[in-house]
């Protein structure tokens, strides 16, 4: 790009030339990873749930 051409433009303009922004964010990637594994620690606490309950009933049997 010409030096003339750079004068006309906004500061935000040429920062985008001069460093452009990460089309995915690393925000979007952590929270992404902490959602799936939020997701993975619920599921996983109701199978302990469930399988607590039903041992105290077998206990309970006896």
């Amino acid at each position: 790009m010409i030096i003339e051409q750079k004068q006309n433009l906004s500061f935000d303009e040429l920062d985008e030339l001069v460093r452009p922004a990460p089309e995915v964010v690393e925000f979007e990637e952590v929270a992404h990873r902490m959602v799936s594994r939020r997701g993975f620690l619920s599921g996983g606490a109701a199978v302990g749930a469930s399988a607590f309950v039903m041992g105290l009933n077998n206990i309970g049997c006896r």
